[in-house]
């Protein structure tokens, strides 16, 4: 003969469950509060290393900022030439990869994101990074430019600020 049932149903099992786990909970809450702080400040302490670590990565604009300085922001006494010789570097950068052409880079890139399967795919978030590196080094690049024109015009009005 097999043992006899504890619980008459399974709703008075249920309860009884939930009634042991507010007992320990309730006996043992300094621990648990202390548990849940050491969770919380680890998410917040790998947040912030993150954060440390993308505030110390290398500069996107290399020649740029060696010319201008960390702020990236052209002024009056600012060599133009110079300033042009070292956004054509930069933008050069873009072509250090398997391509010798943009457009052969692309057509790549856009025949390996097709082949991958799903965007969890390690091929796929390679690319994605790929790409985002690249958008960010043409985003930094236009943002100088337009800063570099915007001190051309102020310095020359009515003037054509098209840097050549």
């Amino acid at each position: 003969m097999g043992r006899h049932p504890k619980y008459k149903s399974d709703e008075e099992r249920a309860e009884a469950r939930r009634v042991t786990k507010r007992a320990y909970y309730a006996r043992n809450v300094d621990r648990e509060r202390e548990l849940s702080r050491k969770r919380w400040n680890s998410k917040r302490a790998k947040s912030a290393r993150s954060q440390v670590k993308e505030a110390c990565a290398a500069p996107v604009l290399v020649a740029t900022e060696r010319l201008l300085g960390a702020s990236l922001t052209p002024h009056s006494r600012t060599a133009w030439a110079k300033l042009i010789d070292a956004l054509n570097d930069d933008l050069a950068t873009w072509r250090r990869s398997r391509s010798p052409a943009d457009e052969d880079e692309y057509n790549a890139l856009i025949c390996e994101l097709i082949s991958c399967r799903n965007q969890e795919d390690s091929t796929a978030q390679r690319l994605l990074a790929r790409i985002a590196r690249k958008k960010e080094l043409l985003s930094s690049l236009c943002g100088v430019a337009r800063a570099a024109d915007n001190m051309l015009l102020d310095l020359h009005p009515g003037t054509s600020t098209v840097m050549r």
